[in-house]
């Protein structure tokens, strides 16, 4: 399977568009499906304790581990302190640490009391908001339920005007064609 894979992305990468596509989307769907019995036979319940089965290292270590290296295929060759939160995504990037640090620092120096009242009157101001679109919300459906669409069309008054137009019918001074196609 991995050597499928490999074979897959080299013809790709030095073939491009014009790889055999047919050829490739065949092997690619072979991939996928041995994939997918893959995770049928691991979802069976001989599998079920491998699920719980924690596949990092156990300890950090800074020196270079050679059966982690192989493990990874080199791209992992030790499990420091550097490491580690990148991998098991336990440290924030850069700009969100500084930031969270710039809104805790901001929140250590609210007092108590200050906070309460920041939290009721946002509480209000949000309660009023509410209101006032639901408010306009039931305006806006008594509006459209009080207006009833009323037909402005008489239908003999459409039917003299259709006849009118199209064959010149009830014109003063013109008699009406005759309709010579029949």
């Amino acid at each position: 399977m991995k050597q499928k894979l490999q074979d897959l992305l080299v013809t790709l990468q030095t073939q491009g568009d014009s790889c055999d596509w047919p050829k490739y989307l065949n092997t690619l769907g072979l991939c996928a499906s041995e994939l997918v019995e893959i995770r049928k036979v691991l979802e069976t319940e001989r599998f079920s304790l491998a699920q719980s089965l924690v596949l990092t290292p156990v300890r950090l270590n800074p020196e270079p581990d050679p059966a982690l290296a192989k493990a990874t295929d080199e791209r992992l060759p030790r499990f420091d302190h550097d490491t580690a939160p990148q991998y098991l995504r336990t440290k924030l990037a850069p700009q969100v640490e500084s930031q969270r640090m710039a809104q805790n620092s901001k929140a250590s120096a609210i007092l108590p009391e200050q906070a309460t009242k920041l939290v009721n009157l946002s509480n209000r101001l949000l309660d009023s908001g509410l209101k006032e679109v639901n408010a306009l919300k039931q305006e806006l459906e008594m509006d459209l339920s009080e207006k009833t669409f009323k037909s402005s069309v008489n239908p003999d008054d459409l039917f003299t005007l259709v006849a009118a137009i199209t064959t010149g019918a009830n014109l003063s001074g013109k008699p009406a064609p005759q309709d010579t196609c029949k």
